[in-house]
């Protein structure tokens, strides 16, 4: 008895749903439509915009103007949905901090003296090749994490993000209650 009562549920709330149908939100979306060359690496591809959906087919309306075309998923074709622009702070540090050290290690090992006389404060390449690329490497790690942090770059995902959201709306004899799922 109560697997009838949470199958009547389920039924009720199941007539609600939104599973895969287009969504105002998505139509406009950016999308990246790559193909496979014959090397095993995906082409420039075609950018755009999703202009309409039926069934497995996305109607992409190019960004350079050209009329709109069908894209079905299949072998050798990569499909990928805008996601926004994110800081390129983690690339920045990494590109400034390997510069700073590789360029403070030859400059301080250009620098070094060969320690052979008996001076009283000498440093030969060996300390000034480590300390220039520490010294270095630091300012390479703050100058690209600024620079990281001022550009940014486009994120593309291969798969629309899910979403999960509450509907209420009139129903045959009242109020309807459900969850709208979108993916």
């Amino acid at each position: 008895m109560r697997c009838i009562g949470v199958l009547a549920v389920l039924s009720g709330i199941g007539g609600s749903l939104a599973a895969q149908g287009p969504q105002a939100g998505d139509l406009s979306r950016r999308v990246w439509v790559r193909e496979m060359t014959g090397n095993g690496r995906y082409n420039q591809g075609v950018k755009g915009t999703l202009e309409g959906t039926a069934g497995d087919t996305l109607f992409v309306r190019p960004g350079n103007g050209a009329p709109v075309f069908a894209v079905t998923p299949q072998e050798g074709r990569k499909i990928l949905f805008y996601n926004g622009r994110r800081a390129s702070v983690g690339r920045g540090m990494l590109i400034g901090t390997g510069v700073g050290v590789l360029g403070g290690a030859i400059l301080g090992f250009a620098t070094g003296s060969d320690c052979s006389g008996g001076e009283w404060l000498c440093f030969d390449r060996g300390t000034m090749a480590a300390a220039g690329g520490v010294t270095l490497g630091a300012a390479g790690l703050v100058v690209g994490l600024i620079a990281g942090a001022m550009s940014s770059h486009e994120v593309w995902t291969s798969e629309q993000p899910v979403s999960v959201r509450p509907v209420a709306g009139p129903a045959g004899h009242g109020m309807g209650v459900g969850v709208s799922i979108r993916f």
